[in-house]
């Protein structure tokens, strides 16, 4: 789950991970605020697919959801091959040990790095080497590069011809019109701002290993995501909040 502001007039994108560990409330997707449980924010996908996780994480982040873009592994192969790959810095070598098999062959080298879509998907997946943070991090430095690398490509038709290839493993709410309006904002440049949450390790009521993000943190973050939004006059004091298990109930 990555959540992700682009101010148009400033041309700069705002964006942060959330780690699928993290333990919150979790709606049905219905908009009438009824709540189904409290579980890991990733499970909201199994009780209403993206009605739910939208409404879930809107709440958690009491911030709005305008736009969204659910896609499989298969479709984040396809574009990242159909925009000529990647670059991005692997931090370490990663081996088949670590994705499939222990044969401990190296699928890609540490360093920087031009990737396929099938290398680029276990760039982004992987964690058994580092933490969910870490992956969440890797998975933002692929979004970075795979916009960079769209917007060279500069064709409407290309454009058309890529989103028509993975039509069928992606869903969105985004028109045609939107996306081309978008791209061609960003054509004379922006800025990416990632963010990355700081967060503790807990264990719920029925002793899964679950995520709380620190209070200081939460509030930092969803400040600097509410700016871009234009929206300052409802930010957080900066010296509010703690770091109880409570802090995740917004």
């Amino acid at each position: 789950l990555i959540y992700m502001v682009y101010d148009g007039e400033n041309k700069k994108i705002d964006m942060v991970s959330l780690p699928r560990d993290i333990w919150t409330n979790i709606y049905d997707g219905t908009g009438n605020g009824t709540v189904v449980n409290t579980a890991k924010i990733n499970s909201a996908f199994a009780i209403g697919e993206e009605d739910a996780t939208i409404e879930t994480v809107q709440n958690y982040l009491n911030l709005p959801i305008d736009y969204y873009v659910n896609i499989n592994f298969t479709s984040f192969e396809k574009i990242i091959d159909a925009i000529g790959g990647v670059t991005v810095d692997v931090p370490y070598d990663i081996n088949e040990k670590y994705t499939s098999d222990n044969s401990g062959k190296t699928l890609i080298p540490k360093g920087r790095q031009s990737l396929n879509g099938e290398q680029a998907l276990i760039f982004a997946r992987i964690r058994k080497m580092d933490t969910d943070v870490d992956r969440g991090n890797r998975q933002q430095e692929v979004i970075e590069a795979a916009i960079s690398q769209a917007l060279k490509i500069n064709n409407v038709t290309k454009y058309q011809e890529i989103l028509d290839s993975v039509s069928d493993n992606v869903n969105t709410n985004f028109k045609f019109e939107d996306l081309v309006s978008l791209a061609g904002n960003m054509l004379s440049g922006f800025t990416i701002d990632k963010h990355t949450y700081e967060w503790y390790d807990g264990e719920s009521y029925d002793g899964q290993s679950i995520v709380y993000i620190q209070d200081y943190s939460y509030n930092e973050i969803r400040n600097d995501m509410l700016k871009a939004l234009g929206r300052s006059d409802e930010m957080t004091p900066k010296n509010q909040g703690t770091t109880t298990e409570t802090s995740t109930n917004y």
